[in-house]
């Protein structure tokens, strides 16, 4: 995480009973959800080394749901190109554009066949998940775009932000706000090679409650 989760969630008064994680990766922020107070979890993560670590770590755990696939607006098997250079965590559905030339040492020669679910398809809509992690490597619109029922029960929003084509085609922060409407961007990271960063968005109603 480019943001100091912790600051934001003790600056924000984060009450989150549940997070949903789209793009887990080996979930290396389990133990800052846990101390923000969080108790339930899930992990959704589609390459099959990062999941067998998943598993490995969590499989036993009956408050954790693990589920081996990636999000978008269509459910289908797609390919995704994948690396070995930072075990993996640049791996994405969309082919690298811009991020070869911000982090040359980074390439995705690879590809593996991963299958695609809308988050709503989950059955995790209104079950008290009310924290949304995502970091799907430029396909977070798509992902918002298949959850707009799981959606209505976040009220905090952590997501990777993209200002120009770091992956082809992939989300950029007009569409993002836009697709976020009813939430307000309120931190913005520093912006890495004037292109990606991590942001922080709150349900406008809690923020006028507040």
């Amino acid at each position: 995480m480019l943001l100091d989760f912790p600051s934001i969630a003790r600056k924000y008064n984060l009450k989150a009973d549940g997070v949903i994680h789209v793009g887990a990766h080996q979930a290396t922020e389990h133990s800052q959800y846990v101390n923000a107070g969080i108790k339930r979890f899930v992990y959704v993560e589609p390459c099959a080394a990062a999941f067998n670590t998943l598993k490995n770590k969590f499989g036993a755990h009956h408050h954790i749901k693990l589920y081996n696939c990636a999000c978008g607006e269509i459910e289908c098997e797609q390919v995704m190109y994948t690396g070995s250079q930072n075990e993996g965590q640049s791996n994405s559905l969309l082919k690298m554009d811009k991020h070869l030339k911000i982090h040359p040492g980074i390439t995705l020669p690879d590809t593996e066949l991963v299958t695609v679910r809308r988050l709503d398809s989950l059955g995790l809509a209104h079950k008290g998940y009310q924290l949304l992690v995502m970091d799907c490597q430029g396909f977070e619109n798509r992902v918002l775009k298949g959850a707009t029922e799981t959606l209505k029960q976040m009220n905090y929003v952590y997501t990777e932000l993209n200002k120009t084509s770091v992956y082809h085609g992939c989300a950029l922060v007009d569409e993002m706000d836009e697709l976020l409407h009813e939430f307000k961007r309120v931190e913005t990271g520093a912006w890495v090679g004037d292109a990606w960063t991590d942001a922080f968005y709150v349900r406008r109603t809690l923020l006028l409650n507040e």
